[in-house]
């Protein structure tokens, strides 16, 4: 299942926290977990998609 949505969704590998205007206040680069986790990366899948996969396993 986890490759099926892989092919599917997108590869997140950082996040920012924003103020109103814009402004980046701090970010996180998932690449720094690369040595603590095989997948230093978060996965965004639209649930549309999350929903049909796991309903076809």
């Amino acid at each position: 299942m986890a490759a099926a949505l892989r092919r599917q969704g997108r590869t997140v590998d950082r996040v920012q926290w924003r103020d109103l205007d814009g402004g980046v206040h701090a970010e996180l680069d998932y690449g720094l977990l690369a040595g603590h986790t095989r997948h230093p990366y978060r996965l965004h899948v639209e649930q549309a998609r999350l929903t049909r996969c796991c309903s076809t396993r």
